[in-house]
């Protein structure tokens, strides 16, 4: 029979989610010094990979939901970090890292390896890259 000590023991969801908000919040105190959050660094080093890209796709690819990411890069591009292109072709709206964007982004690499490493130390190297494995198996 299951119990709640069980479901709080086993939960998969649970241990993940809680996991996410302890993880999430060790890069973000790294990345403080330069003013970013861990979320608003990934959208900022995937523009800088993929160049202009849709709000839709570059939400499909981060596994956001499009109205999350619209909500994210906000203060990006008041900041002047990216821009949003006016709506184009079938309402479509393109997000581009500017050079401010590369700037800060550079500033902010240092900062997100030392709290990978952080992780690394953490977890070991063998553990850090299985839970990226496990993480990428279950999305």
């Amino acid at each position: 029979m299951t119990t709640t000590k069980t479901v709080a023991e086993s939960c998969a969801c649970l241990r993940v989610r809680k996991a996410a908000r302890n993880v999430t919040r060790l890069y973000d105190a790294a990345l403080r010094p330069v003013g970013l959050r861990i979320t608003q660094f990934t959208i900022m080093t995937a523009l800088a990979e993929y160049g202009a890209v849709s709000i839709t796709d570059l939400a499909e690819s981060l596994g956001m939901e499009r109205t999350t990411l619209t909500r994210n890069v906000r203060p990006l591009a008041q900041k002047g970090w990216l821009k949003i292109s006016p709506e184009g072709y079938r309402r479509v709206r393109t997000l581009e890292l500017t050079a401010s964007g590369r700037r800060k982004l550079e500033s902010a690499l240092p900062l997100w390896e030392e709290a990978q490493r952080s992780m690394q130390r953490k977890l070991g190297r063998q553990g850090l890259s299985q839970f990226n494995e496990i993480l990428e198996r279950a999305t």
